[in-house]
């Protein structure tokens, strides 16, 4: 209801209110989790390592607490042109408005207002996040060639700073400390996993509304997977 009567007065969709207050809601703990299962599932169709996904969401959004994650769903900082653009997004066109600060070669900074890509939900912000990385061409070249099925952390992000994806001088030895600080190595395999012959559920979440169980469903549907939206009872 909250977030429907927010949508009313911003113009924005249901959805989008919806997935921003979550992530203003949400710990840091939390925030981790929901991002590693997220980026675990995406795994399985993009075929980039989850802890890859979640370290770049968990750094570059501050924990989902940046004013471009709240205000544009944008977890990752993709500025509205990468790469010309030519490569296959399912980004809409809408865009978010500011200052940003770049570090030049000999470690300084210097303050540029940009536009970034703003997404009606974070899954599609991770679908588009994930095309990018896998699709972004430099001249004939993907940019990040050997990004997708590599199984080792520290070399993916080295790929993405030798493609350019930040200008931190330090990016990748941040991004690690993130991988390791949280164990988020924990979901490059959270979605693979068959140790027997029986028939396994994974209950992402017990205190859904309908509209958060719905964006779930929505999420995994990009991913090819069907789901059946029901009501639960819960005993005691």
């Amino acid at each position: 209801m909250a977030a429907a009567i927010v949508a009313g007065i911003t113009g924005q969709a249901t959805e989008t209110t919806a997935d921003a207050a979550r992530l203003a809601a949400m710990s840091r703990e939390e925030f981790v989790e929901y991002i590693g299962q997220l980026a675990a599932v995406d795994m399985q169709t993009s075929g980039i390592l989850a802890s890859v996904t979640a370290a770049q969401s968990i750094l570059e959004s501050g924990y989902g607490k940046s004013e471009l994650a709240l205000n544009a769903l944008n977890l990752g900082g993709m500025k509205a042109e990468l790469s010309g653009n030519t490569w296959s997004s399912a980004w809409d066109g809408r865009t978010y408005i500011k200052d940003t600060a770049e570090q030049r070669e000999d470690g300084s900074y210097y303050t540029v207002t940009a536009a970034f890509r703003a997404y009606p939900s974070v899954a599609a912000y991770l679908a588009d996040h994930s095309a990018y990385l896998a699709g972004a061409r430099a001249g004939s070249d993907l940019r990040y060639a050997g990004v997708v099925g590599c199984r080792d952390y520290r070399q993916a992000f080295q790929i993405l700073k030798d493609g350019g994806y930040a200008s931190s001088l330090d990016y990748v030895n941040k991004l690690c400390a993130v991988v390791e600080r949280w164990n988020l190595t924990r979901f490059d395999g959270a979605a693979s996993q068959e140790p027997d012959g029986s028939l396994w559920a994974n209950i992402a979440g017990l205190s859904y509304t309908w509209t958060e169980a719905s964006n779930f469903g929505q999420m995994l549907a990009q991913s090819g997977i069907r789901t059946e939206l029901r009501r639960v009872n819960i005993l005691e």
